[in-house]
């Protein structure tokens, strides 16, 4: 998308102001910090620009989410609410989500959600749906309304996704567990087993069906839908240019609009925020603890390695004695985010003791790395810590909100990539970005943890690493830029067309 954003934004605050009512857009969601945090962001970047919008997750939102749209002092008209509160039981491990969306009673799902946008008012223009949710795909054609679709993912793992369908059609997915292949997709080059989601794999813990079953609800919308892409074309060249030629499987042209990044508290280390729609005052749950605030504030710039393994996944106690075990030996300032094992979801789960966080660890860990590392079992946001002069080095389970995060505050990676589009993600920071290093095949026991922290803290490849994620945090710094952007100037496109399709909707009610 690219025209001129000030004449766009100007065409559309004349329609705007002549019109009664505002456009009115939904936003429905899934419960998972990765979905729901860009959410709400693009939430409040449509709110920002005029737009009503409200904001419908399909399970419980936990407080903390819930206070950060309600708790902001800006005066935006956005509401958040669920579809049906806990339909099923929440999944305990992250890999159990896309099962666990497969079950949600579908017919009733669409029919709690059609009442509930049924009577709001002014009726919605369209609704935006996390690709995720294929229940979406009856709510559309039951409403009358377009559907479009936010994309929490990179475009590659986009394309991958588009592909899928095909190769489970010619018979190549599932694949063998033992199987040495790569699946070619356009965009991205050939994908390497190890970079192929568990769902795709036979005898697996879950199903390929169950995958197919949610990915049918947004691979069947070409060429009606709009898919709002949560990247930048600036990052991912090559993956935006493969989505402008037909999808293999429907030889149909997606329309897609990079609006990314997407961040909740996003924050260029070395410089003011510049994104163009996250421009809040600080709600109380993004300030980040005086207790973390004043540790980081005492160590030396780029000393300290932050280590965290995303909000809804905790690592097994064999793990945590690995880890613990390989960053003792590396010598190096370390502020992990812990918890225990099997506690999946750190905004749903009540603070560990410290008793219960020293049981998990190796004898005299806390003891013998008191005056170099601190243990920190509460939630804590994130960019914060990544932007602070403090840190030098990220370990990570690769999620893309937190590769971007990354990126914003010119932190390297130290990947550990966990499940789902994370391996991808972890390939393209190592291989494509060049930001990193990955732990794989086994690599996640003590030794190769200390080589890997020491390479990236002290060795060449770390100064590779950090050269070029300050690239990349340029990179990102124009795309956000208000003035010529791709993204701002993206959303104020997308902006006009919400408003064209309010103003339609608006002449078939009059007439």
């Amino acid at each position: 998308m690219g025209s001129d954003g000030g004449q766009v934004r100007e065409e559309v605050d004349s329609i705007m102001s002549l019109q009664s009512s505002k456009p009115h857009v939904v936003i429905i969601t899934v419960p998972a910090p990765g979905h729901i945090f860009p959410s709400i962001a693009l939430g409040k970047a449509l709110a920002r620009q005029g737009v009503k919008v409200t904001l419908l997750s399909s399970g419980c939102v936990p407080e903390k989410l819930r206070r950060d749209v309600e708790l902001g002092e800006e005066e935006l008209d956005m509401t958040l609410g669920t579809v049906l509160e806990d339909p099923l039981q929440e999944p305990e491990h992250p890999m159990a989500l896309i099962p666990w969306l497969s079950k949600l009673p579908r017919e009733e799902m669409v029919e709690h959600a059609y009442n509930i946008i049924q009577k709001l008012s002014p009726p919605p223009c369209c609704f935006i749906s996390d690709t995720f949710i294929s229940w979406t795909k009856m709510l559309e054609e039951k409403l009358g309304i377009p559907r479009h679709f936010l994309v929490t993912m990179s475009a590659s793992s986009l394309l991958f996704m588009f592909a899928v369908p095909l190769f489970a059609k010619k018979g190549i997915l599932p694949l063998e567990p033992a199987a040495e292949v790569e699946l070619p997709v356009p965009g991205i080059g050939n994908v390497p087993k190890g970079d192929v989601w568990e769902y795709f794999l036979k005898g697996g813990p879950f199903q390929l069906d169950q995958m197919i079953l949610c990915l049918k609800g947004f691979t069947e919308s070409f060429p009606t839908a709009t898919y709002l892409i949560n990247s930048t074309e600036e990052l991912e060249p090559e993956a935006f240019r493969a989505l402008t030629e037909p999808v293999p499987f429907t030889g149909e042209v997606a329309k897609v609009v990079s609006i990314g990044p997407l961040e909740q508290s996003f924050a260029f280390k070395g410089g003011d925020g510049v994104s163009f729609e996250l421009r809040e005052a600080e709600s109380k749950c993004k300030k980040l603890s005086s207790e973390v605030e004043e540790w980081l504030d005492s160590q030396p710039n780029g000393s300290v390695m932050y280590i965290s393994f995303g909000t809804i996944f905790s690592l097994q106690s064999e793990q945590v004695l690995e880890l613990a075990h390989g960053v003792e030996a590396s010598g190096q300032r370390f502020l992990w985010i812990i918890r225990p094992p099997n506690v999946p979801h750190i905004m749903l789960s009540k603070q560990p003791t410290k008793e219960e966080i020293s049981a998990i660890l190796p004898p005299g860990f806390e003891e013998r790395t008191k005056d170099r590392g601190m243990l920190y079992s509460s939630w804590a946001p994130q960019p914060k810590i990544l932007s602070h002069r403090a840190v030098g080095l990220f370990m990570s389970h690769c999620g893309w909100n937190s590769t971007l995060e990354a990126i914003s505050a010119s932190t390297p990676i130290l990947g550990s990539p966990l499940f789902t589009d994370q391996w991808m993600n972890a390939t393209l920071l190592e291989k494509r970005f060049r930001i990193g290093t990955v732990l794989r095949d086994g690599g996640f026991e003590r030794g190769s943890i200390e080589k890997s922290i020491k390479l990236m803290m002290e060795g060449e490849e770390g100064r590779v690493a950090r050269r070029n994620v300050t690239r990349l945090n340029r990179v990102l710094r124009d795309a956000v830029t208000p003035s010529s952007g791709t993204s701002p100037k993206n959303l104020e496109q997308y902006l006009s067309e919400l408003v064209a399709l309010d103003t339609k909707m608006n002449s078939s009610h009059d007439s």
